[in-house]
């Protein structure tokens, strides 16, 4: 079976680039750059750019995953993001052989829910965009919904929670790993707060269920692991893998908000600005997430835990000169 992925250099569609080609997929890849850059020998490399149509040539595949996007770390312009994330679901599809397809894959964010309910969070949940990348993942799941239901092309929208796993270098994780390796981490807010994540392995097993189970035709799902841990719990795993210690002092949200605020005005003038407003919400608000319709529907089930993939990850950064 036929396979095309954008977005197959970056940290989640290079690991499913692997295991589709494990498990005999044909893979192909939409590359900026024709270099094989964390992808196998067997994927097939097709230049071009989401946001040039031209350079997307009647794309043919029976599955197409769509994990390429504007993300928040890399700091876009509105302008850009909908460029990268609207307008570029927008040129694939239409640049796609419609009548080839048997799944259409995109993969969206939980982060267009309203968090600030308290409440666990599933896909018949309130919608609330804060954020131009939020505000344009959404709008493409809309773009992809309104045209595949026209075409008749079978589709599935996956929302996972924070992945992380080895091999992910982004900021994030990795800046936790090495903060706490440091000894100079200091927690913000309370520590219980929900931080629901997902180990990479699971998303690609998510993935492939969703591109293959006919119960997944059109539908909508949260991904995560199970059960969703607390920051505390995952600070606490990533010092005792690491043998540090966390410094016994949280800062309050509410001062760390003020500073927060103070280090946008810093980082706005070109200062240094370890910490900002957007990274203490990031950190103490609650992310909790139902994954019951995943595992109804698609029959998924996280078989990686917290304790095991953060051992997994930290090995992979130690070993891979990370840390």
């Amino acid at each position: 079976m036929k396979v095309f992925v954008t977005g197959a250099t970056g940290f989640i569609g290079s690991n499913l680039v692997k295991k589709l080609i494990a498990e005999d997929y044909e893979v192909s890849a939409l590359v900026r750059l024709v270099q094989r850059r964390k992808l196998p020998s067997k994927v097939k490399l097709i230049k071009g750019d989401l946001i040039i149509p031209s350079s997307l040539k009647n794309i043919s595949a029976d599955i197409i995953f769509h994990l390429a996007a504007g993300l928040p770390y890399h700091h876009l312009s509105d302008v850009e993001y909908k460029s990268i994330n609207v307008k570029g679901v927008e040129n694939l599809l239409k640049n796609c052989n419609t009548k080839k397809i048997k799944r259409f894959i995109l993969v969206s964010t939980v982060g267009i829910y309203d968090l600030t309910s308290r409440k666990i969070i599933n896909e018949s949940s309130k919608i609330k965009l804060t954020s131009a990348y939020e505000t344009t993942k959404y709008n493409a799941e809309r773009k992809v919904k309104t045209f595949c239901k026209e075409k008749g092309i079978p589709f599935s929208i996956i929302r996972p929670t924070i992945c992380y796993g080895p091999g992910d270098t982004r900021p994030g994780f990795l800046n936790l790993f090495r903060l706490i390796k440091k000894k100079i981490f200091i927690p913000i807010g309370n520590g219980r707060n929900f931080f629901h994540t997902i180990y990479i392995d699971n998303l690609v097993d998510a993935l492939i269920l969703a591109a293959t189970k006919k119960e997944a035709i059109d539908e909508d799902f949260i991904i995560g692991d199970e059960p969703c841990p607390t920051m505390d719990q995952i600070l606490n795993k990533i010092t005792f893998v690491q043998k540090s210690f966390l410094i016994p002092v949280y800062i309050p949200k509410e001062i760390a908000v003020f500073i927060g605020e103070v280090f946008n005005i810093l980082g706005k003038l070109g200062l240094p600005a370890p910490l900002n407003s957007q990274r203490v919400k990031f950190m103490t608000e609650d992310k909790q997430f139902s994954i019951d319709k995943a595992k109804k529907v698609l029959g998924y089930n996280p078989k990686i835990n917290l304790t095991v993939g953060i051992d997994r990850t930290y090995k992979w950064y130690k070993n891979n000169g990370y840390l």
